[in-house]
């Protein structure tokens, strides 16, 4: 499986063209299929960094966005540029003026409204609330490994999410993406941090709005599973 951050809202330390934003979009590749999770807040940034890191958008077999905050559907007006017509998974419980939004773009728009075998080994873990807001993460189960959770904001909470991916397989193997822990206390850190032992993580890459707090306090805790990703960041995990 290889990952490429398309955006993200930390800079590239390598490459001064990619522009960064506040927002996540992720490109994901295994064998059999590949797929954009979320689509960042511009159509402009997401096409710049697909260009420059040679992502060809117009293959993918579907997009899946985590929830309708614009910082994860910006970009979506590109991705409908290169794939017309292509399938997009979204939560149930999304905002009917979003989903309109996204058809009127030209999408196949498929609303889950529970957990969803997507492809083979992949699969929506089925929407969370957080408070008004819904929120659905991306199961990838990679033979040999378990599962790798891919989170937007994971507003619901990362832990309750990763929880909730074990419906799928008890071995979990890591999560990528944002936290949503800007502002958190160690207190709340240490609850995340004591599930992610718990689950014996294997891979933890913050992104987008994790916050540079959080970031270091599970780099320090878990200095073997801990991966410093942003803006152009290539993960590839063999199973």
């Amino acid at each position: 499986m290889r990952i490429v951050v398309l955006v993200d809202n930390e800079p590239s330390k390598s490459n001064t063209k990619l522009k960064a934003a506040w927002g996540i979009s992720l490109y994901v590749k295994t064998e059999n299929v590949s797929f954009l999770f979320d689509a960042g807040p511009s159509p402009e940034v997401l096409e710049n960094n697909c260009k420059i890191l040679g992502i060809d958008l117009s293959n993918i077999s579907f997009a899946f966005i985590s929830h309708e905050h614009r910082d994860h559907i910006g970009g979506l007006p590109y991705v409908a540029k290169v794939a017309p017509g292509v399938t997009v998974y979204v939560p149930s419980g999304m905002s009917s003026s979003a989903q309109r939004w996204m058809e009127k773009l030209g999408f196949n728009v498929i609303e889950v409204e529970g957990p969803l075998q997507i492809s083979k080994g992949i699969a929506s873990t089925g929407p969370l609330k957080s408070g008004s807001l819904a929120e659905h993460g991306l199961v990838l189960n990679l033979q040999g490994k378990g599962i790798v959770l891919l989170v937007g904001c994971a507003h619901p909470g990362v832990e309750r999410m990763l929880l909730n991916a074990t419906v799928f397989s008890q071995k979990i193997y890591g999560v990528i993406g944002g936290f949503h822990l800007i502002g958190a206390s160690e207190m709340r850190l240490g609850q995340i941090a004591r599930v992610f032992k718990d689950l014996n993580l294997q891979l933890i890459a913050p992104l987008h709005c994790s916050g540079k707090v959080a970031k270091s306090f599970f780099e320090e805790r878990f200095p073997q599973a801990y991966l410093d990703a942003y803006t152009g960041s290539v993960m590839e995990i063999d199973p």
